[in-house]
């Protein structure tokens, strides 16, 4: 049973999570409380052409830092920009059609017929493997960490601050991972973040500081509850030496 103390905590974190979304898509993203039984800590679905929900489980969400849920969350934000958001349903349908038509064509004893819904099938079957566990999916999941670093940074994050709690999210959500290949996956992100920052660090020492004037200038206004985000930790700084 939910108490009304962690009720209204959920709408609080709900609100000061929609507070996060860029202008564009304050009106076509909804955020709830997942109602699955086994919940992913957050994910995202596509409602209708323009409308997504991203839904997070709020009981283990509360477990994270703040800034750590932070970009978790705008990793979903990233992925519907870069509309990657997997439409799994034509598949299913496909799977569902062939798996049918095999079992029909069985008690038929069409060959043919048998031959053809299992091709259905496992192309079918293919395109969902691929969706959920394919290099393909990673590297849209990479991207959306690097994108997210990005929102990061246009709410209030400086960009070592911005890494560090990402890659730590990433850390806590490979050591809850219940599967090895979803770990491993977690730690595939991990590794090619680690290089995006490499590849940031050596930008930076490389830019002009009018360059980085000029970005800071064009940075619009921070909202109220941004302008408290947390700046890297001194470890963090001296890695990035910026």
């Amino acid at each position: 049973m939910v108490t009304p103390t962690l009720a209204f905590r959920e709408i609080d974190e709900v609100q000061s999570l929609q507070m996060l979304l860029p202008d564009a898509l304050k009106y076509c993203v909804t955020i709830a409380q997942s109602l699955e039984v086994k919940p992913a800590l957050i994910q995202t679905q596509q409602l209708k052409k323009r409308r997504f929900e991203i839904q997070i489980d709020l009981l283990r969400w509360q477990f994270l830092e703040p800034a750590q849920r932070d970009l978790l969350f705008w990793h979903e934000v990233a992925r519907i920009q870069g509309r990657a958001i997997a439409h799994n349903q034509n598949d299913w349908v496909m799977l569902g059609v062939g798996l049918g038509a095999a079992l029909i064509n069985t008690a038929m004893q069409n060959v043919l017929l048998l031959s053809g819904s299992l091709l259905i099938a496992g192309l079918a079957g293919y395109q969902l493997y691929q969706r959920n566990h394919g290099e393909r999916n990673l590297k849209k999941a990479t991207a959306a960490d690097q994108a997210a670093i990005g929102l990061a940074i246009q709410f209030g994050y400086d960009f070592p601050s911005a890494y560090e709690n990402l890659h730590s999210a990433l850390t806590t959500l490979a050591n809850q991972a219940p599967h090895n290949a979803q770990r491993v996956r977690y730690e595939a992100r991990q590794n090619v973040l680690e290089i995006f920052a490499r590849h940031h660090n050596g930008c930076a020492d490389t830019g002009s500081a009018n360059a980085g004037d000029r970005a800071c200038a064009s940075r619009p206004p921070l909202p109220l509850h941004a302008q408290s985000r947390p700046k890297a930790s001194a470890a963090s700084e001296r890695y990035f030496s910026f």
